[in-house]
């Protein structure tokens, strides 16, 4: 920092390095930068005596509750004053300047008076009394007093002198020597408490669960995190995401997507969006902020108001939004429209794993985590459709998982048992365009006489579809291995994996349906070979599914799904199928996913 006389930011600078000095807070190069001023001139040194002097005086003026807000760094009710901020130093010195320039020309012409007049009598004594030694001179109070404004800037030249002559440890020492205690540490107003496979910007690379944070910038590059505000609400980050922590109130969603969960105690609570501003009214709401600045807020529960504001700075009339709503707006912030309320653009809580954060960024139709304890009488399905369904005799949770996850479990099917019933869905009658994927060990005595199903619609002729294993005793072919993948498809097709599984070890399995109905087969990750039996166009047995092969659909779409085995045939046509073993994170897509992307599954169920 260089100072010029000639320009009206030097005073400024001036003051703010005066003030970090007088707080306990300047640095070495400033320090030195602050001596550079004092040397430049009597009027440097003056000035620096009245920081001083108004520091001080407004440590005790700031203790009254009426000057605080204006003043103080720290405006929280409880907040000890300690420090002052050099900008607002700067507006009492410009409202103070003249009176004090006024008061020290008055004081140096009286001081100037008195001397000659002490002068004066000096000399006619000397003349009555000579060869007598004179008397010393008396020195008034407000001489005495600018002369003391001059010696504190001439000590603290000396100290200078003093600091730059000592080694570099006893630097740190004497720079410190102002105060026994640190700086005051800037505010926090929030807290991150929940987090999963994060990687924050450069600046916050450091920020970890339990961290404290201060108002400012947050930008979250990878994964997911929770912060609680101090006021009370709480906010879950869904990477990429960049936003601005405002107060313990309030924060400013620059892009990506948060849900605000809010109790009673913080209603209130604001989140602002480009112009416009969603205000809490007792409830948990989701915003979607694209990067071109418009967004969409679906109100999960509860109640907000969302105010519209045109640039110029006129406020639109408020608009009340309830449970089950949403508006669209626009990126100039004046035009909102009703969309349809939608939970599966949000992820409403932090995932405990990474697989399970993999597979809800994939935004499933139904996910089966199979995580309840062990006590439990049902399981919950997360993604678009949430529904509880209950477990039948022979089906147990909490066994342990293979994978490297701490804490998650798996469920067992030990047969005979009636499987899960999950129910009838309109969302999972699923005909083109979906995948189904799911983690699974069999025991060493799995019995392939016939199928065992992993999820399936399929109950009558021609209807639904089922995931599951068979292998050449069901194919009456030893062309398949003992074991393998089976997806059958509404009595178009039955498909066999050529890839062999084993017995007692742990799969992550795959199927995918295109837009034509073509089948494709996943084991660990990778696409496997297969084969399919087109069971109502020919006779021929398995054949490697054509490139341009698209199956028509024959059979009835149904919606009556059931986990570990086919939902019961009202002819008794077909027999149950029931899965013998463990299953794990079952999920449902209504699209095709790409290879990639379960790929990337697979990696992130081994972390």
């Amino acid at each position: 920092m260089i100072f010029d006389s000639r320009n009206s930011d030097s005073s400024s600078d001036a003051a703010m390095l005066c003030s970090a000095y007088l707080d306990g807070s300047i640095t070495e190069t400033d320090f030195a930068q602050l001596v550079d001023w004092l040397k430049s001139s009597e009027e440097h040194r003056r000035e620096f005596s009245r920081i001083s002097m108004l520091h001080t005086n407004l440590q005790v003026v700031m203790q009254h509750n009426d000057m605080v807000d204006f003043f103080a760094e720290d405006q929280s009710p409880d907040s000890c004053f300690t420090m002052v901020d050099p900008r607002n130093i700067r507006i009492m010195l410009e409202e103070a300047a003249e009176a004090a320039a006024r008061r020290a020309k008055e004081a140096a012409e009286r001081a100037a008076a008195e001397a000659a007049e002490a002068e004066r009598k000096r000399r006619e004594e000397e003349e009555r009394n000579r060869p007598d030694r004179p008397k010393p001179i008396e020195i008034p109070q407000s001489a005495a007093y600018l002369a003391a404004a001059v010696l504190a800037a001439s000590l603290l030249l000396a100290v200078s002198a003093f600091w730059h002559s000592q080694e570099s440890a006893t630097q740190q020492v004497v720079s410190h020597s102002q105060t026994d205690q640190a700086p005051p540490a800037l505010p926090t107003i929030a807290t991150l408490t929940t987090s999963i496979d994060t990687k924050w910007s450069d600046a916050d690379a450091s920020l970890a669960v339990g961290s404290r944070l201060m108002a400012g910038p947050l930008r979250l590059d990878h994964g997911m995190a929770q912060i609680d505000l101090d006021d009370g609400a709480s906010v879950v980050l869904e990477s990429p995401i960049s936003l601005d922590l405002l107060s313990a109130g309030r924060i400013r969603l620059l892009q990506g997507k948060l849900v605000a969960q809010v109790p009673e105690r913080a209603i209130g609570f604001t989140v602002t969006a480009g112009t416009s501003n969603i205000v809490d009214l007792g409830t948990e709401f989701g915003i979607d902020m694209r990067n071109e600045g418009g967004f969409g807020v679906h109100v999960l529960d509860g109640e907000i108001a969302l105010k519209l504001k045109k640039e110029e700075g006129n406020d639109l009339p408020s608009e009340s939004l309830h449970a089950g709503t949403a508006r669209a707006v626009d990126p100039t912030g004046e035009v909102s429209k009703k969309i349809a309320m939608d939970r599966h653009v949000f992820i409403r809580r932090v995932p405990s794993t990474s697989f399970e954060l993999a597979m809800l960024k994939s935004r499933p139709t139904a996910y089966w985590r199979f995580n309840e304890p062990e006590s439990s009488t049902t399981i919950k399905s997360l993604g678009e459709l949430e529904h509880e369904s209950g477990l039948s005799p022979g089906i147990a949770l909490g066994v342990e998982n293979r994978r490297t996850e701490a804490g998650n479990r798996m469920a067992s099917f030990s047969v005979p048992h009636q499987g899960i019933d999950v129910g009838v869905h309109r969302e999972l009658a699923l005909t083109r365009d979906f995948t189904i994927e799911s983690w699974i060990v069999t025991p060493d005595n799995v019995d392939l006489s016939t199928p065992r199903r992993i999820i399936s619609s399929f109950s009558e002729p021609n209807s639904g579809f089922a995931f599951g294993i068979a292998g050449h005793a069901f194919a009456g072919s030893n062309e398949f291995p003992s074991m393998t993948l089976l997806f059958t498809f509404y009595g178009q097709y039955d498909c066999l994996s050529l890839a062999g599984l084993r017995p007692n070890e742990l799969y992550h399995v795959a199927v995918t349906v295109d837009s034509q109905g073509k089948p494709s087969l996943f084991v660990d990750g990778s696409p496997v070979p297969c084969k399919f039996n087109a069971l109502s166009l020919t006779d021929d047995g398995y054949q490697t599914v054509p490139d341009n092969w698209n199956p028509q659909l024959i059979g009835t779409p149904s919606s009556n799904v059931r986990i570990g085995g086919n939902p019961p045939s009202q002819g008794q046509t077909y027999p149950e199928e029931s899965w013998d073993g463990s299953i794990d994170e079952i999920a449902v897509f209504d699209r095709a996913l790409s290879a990639e992307e379960i790929q990337m599954h697979y990696q992130a169920g081994l972390r």
